[in-house]
Order: structure tokens, then C-alpha cells, then sequence
């Protein structure tokens, strides 16, 4: 029940942070100064200060909480309830939910868009991926106004940084070890399939989005 700091120049872990209760997912705000981590077992959102490496607040208020994304301008936090079939949304200047979203089935991964006016999740026990209005100006703000068939069992999810794709991992797929669906965000529509990997999980893309990191949990191998 911890989070370990690795320093990314010398590839070693300078510290370990105790103080969660199965923590799941980590996002850390647009200014580095925060990390904000789900305690899948705990019903719960730590804060943590990156400076001092201290959990400043614990937000209660979740079902479940398995992933976790930060809104560009850092002002908002999306947490997939995975017990409780929704999303909370989370002010993270008064560590608030301020919102919950809900229709969703066994929500896994969210992704927000580089503009910040799309949040995409995955709906492990199902099928689909959903897309959340999270544009505070919009009519439709925090529904639910697509939904995109992807496949079995979607889980990971990572936006491309120009905002024109979305990496969705499926980790089961009729049968065969999981894929990676491409969807094209100005369609809503899967515009590719990779299937050379092996029951894939997480996902992540380059800062300049030409390579997207794909970890294969049925092999020990990352695929890029």
C-alpha cells in the first residue's frame, strides 16, 4: 500500500510513500506539483506533494476508484468508480466532487483530451468507450454524449498528444489475447485494430506522438 517516486534520469527509486489502501491509479496535475491517487481499497483519493513527498488530503466519496486524469488547466480530476458504475468529477482546488456521471459498466481507464473538453472512458464489462463533455462552457457539461464500439473487455486508454487519436487496449477479445483499437476523435470511429499483442493493459503515447507503449501482461513484454 504505497507509491514509489523513481527519478527518470538515473532510473532508481529515491522514495517510497506509505499511507494508501490499494492504490490503483496515479495522475500527476499540469504543474507537477501534485499526484492524485485512487485507493481502489479505501473509497478514496489521496493527494500527494510531489515537493515533500506527504499525502496532504484524502478525499472521500468513491465506489471502487481505479483510474484517475487531470483536466489540462488542472482545475478538475475524473476518477472511474469501478464499484460504483460512474465517474466523479473532482475540484481539485476545494478537493470536492463537484459531480457524478453515471451509465457506464465496470468504468476502467479515462483519458482527457489535450483541449480539455473530452474525457474518455472505458467500460471494462462491456464494449464500448464513452465520451464525457467536460468542456465547462458546454450545454451538454459532464453527460455522457457518445459512445464508441470498440470490443470486448476495453481497459487502457491514452490520448495522443495533438488530440486526434485515442489507444484503447482490450485485454480479451473473442477468444484471442486483446488488441489495440485506434479511434479517430474527429469521427468517433475506430480507424485501425493491432492484434500482435498479448492480453495488452495499460497504454501510453510520446510527447510528440509517433510511438504508443502498449504493456502485455500475458508475456512480460511492452510493445511499441
Amino acid at each position: 500500500d504505497t507509491v514509489s517516486v523513481l527519478d527518470t534520469v538515473t532510473n532508481t527509486i529515491t522514495a517510497t510513500i506509505g499511507g494508501f489502501t490499494n492504490p490503483s491509479g496515479v495522475a500527476v496535475s499540469p504543474d507537477g506539483t501534485r499526484a492524485y491517487v485512487t485507493n481502489a481499497g479505501g473509497a478514496s483519493v489521496s493527494v500527494l506533494d510531489t515537493a515533500t513527498n506527504t499525502i496532504t488530503a484524502t478525499i472521500g466519496g468513491f465506489t471502487t476508484p481505479q483510474a484517475v486524469a487531470v483536466s489540462p488547466d488542472g482545475t478538475r480530476a475524473y476518477v472511474t468508480n469501478r464499484g460504483g458504475a460512474s465517474v466523479s468529477v473532482l475540484d481539485t482546488v476545494t478537493n470536492t466532487i463537484t459531480a457524478t456521471v453515471g451509465g457506464f459498466t465496470n468504468p476502467w481507464g479515462v483519458a482527457v483530451s489535450p483541449d480539455g473538453t473530452r474525457a474518455y472512458i472505458t467500460n471494462a464489462g462491456g464494449t464500448s468507450v464513452s465520451v464525457i463533455d467536460t468542456d465547462p462552457t458546454s450545454a451538454a457539461y459532464n453527460t455522457v454524449t457518445d459512445t464508441i464500439i470498440v470490443g470486448r473487455s476495453p481497459e487502457g486508454i491514452a490520448v495522443s498528444p495533438e488530440g486526434t487519436r485515442v489507444y484503447i487496449t482490450r485485454y480479451y477479445r473473442d477468444g484471442l489475447p486483446g488488441s489495440v483499437s485506434v479511434i479517430d476523435t474527429a469521427t468517433n470511429q475506430v480507424t485501425g485494430t493491432i492484434t500482435d499483442v498479448d492480453f495488452p493493459v495499460g497504454v501510453a503515447v510520446s510527447p510528440d506522438g509517433t510511438r504508443a507503449y502498449i504493456t502485455n501482461t500475458g508475456n512480460g513484454t511492452v510493445s511499441v
